[in-house]
């Protein structure tokens, strides 16, 4: 494909969950290739001295975060008990609880968390500083930027787009509240080269009644099409056009708010008092599917 400078350039992935190992070799005659080595079928075996070191450093490392810095009544889930996963096709109590941390840590009007970025579930009782880690082990910074109303519809429609399938792109919310019907064909246009998102076409739209919650009241508003929203989320989001360029309109006007981990600790320490209780038991109607 064409980089934006518009030179061809390979462009090539290794995929997820560490089965493949890319391999990208360079010729004398400058010709790039590139393959994939299948890991998972046993076609590469593991080096006895490497894993030994590995797992010294996963032991020394994983001792550092095992300390307790609160305590859960209920299970914040990304699963469910079927073992289910949902946090990328519909509304998640942890989901909700990580972009509740967002926006009130950064006092922003609205917090979107791609549900790709959530990783795991956090069990009722104590709750250990590598839980944290766990549910978000990508070391993301918190960026806050500008998108107007009919920006955040855009964003929320291709949001939805692959629904009932699921996808990393669907976000968790915080700050608002919308209606979404997965019914209706998606009029989300993607860019036809990169599979980036480029527009919302004619149609009928999946999202509808979108509301944004008014900081002052705390009661939820009709979404202003013209007004500037202050959206908080993920520097991979804006910055590095993660979850296929979902936010590529947004523009950033902070990227130095802390470390997502660092901004859920804060979150759980101070704002909830290092307690979670009965308002995360379910998720809170953020996301109402008709």
């Amino acid at each position: 494909m064409n980089n934006k400078d518009g030179k061809p350039v390979l462009l090539t992935s290794s995929g997820t969950n560490f089965q493949y190992i890319g391999q990208l070799t360079i010729k004398t005659d400058g010709t790039i290739h590139s393959s994939l080595t299948d890991i998972v079928n046993g076609k590469v075996s593991a080096d006895n001295k490497a894993q030994d070191f590995i797992n010294c450093l996963k032991e020394d490392i994983g001792s550092q975060g095992n300390f307790v810095i609160g305590n859960s009544e209920v299970d914040l889930m990304i699963y469910n008990a079927d073992g289910t996963r949902i946090v990328r096709k519909q509304e998640s109590n942890l989901g909700d609880f990580c972009a509740d941390a967002l926006r009130v840590f950064t006092d922003a009007d609205i917090a979107l968390i791609n549900g790709g970025g959530i990783r795991t579930n956090i069990n009722s009782g104590n709750i250990l500083f590598n839980d944290l880690y766990n549910i978000m082990p990508f070391g993301d910074m918190i960026t806050t930027g500008i998108i107007t109303g009919q920006q955040l519809l855009d964003v929320l429609e291709f949001s939805v787009y692959s629904l009932p399938a699921e996808s990393g792109s669907f976000m968790q919310v915080s700050g608002l509240r919308f209606d979404v019907n997965p019914s209706i064909p998606s009029p989300v246009v993607k860019d036809s080269e990169t599979s980036l998102f480029s527009y919302v076409g004619e149609g009928n739209r999946r999202v509808s009644n979108v509301e944004v919650m008014d900081k002052e009241s705390g009661e939820y508003k009709e979404i202003e099409l013209s007004h500037q929203y202050i959206m908080v989320t993920l520097d991979y989001l804006i910055l590095e056009q993660g979850a296929s360029g979902i936010f590529n309109q947004v523009k950033p006007i902070s990227t130095y708010w802390g470390a997502d981990i660092e901004i859920l600790r804060h979150y759980l320490e101070n704002s909830l008092g290092g307690y979670v209780g009965v308002e995360y038991s379910e998720p809170q109607g953020r996301i109402i599917f008709k």
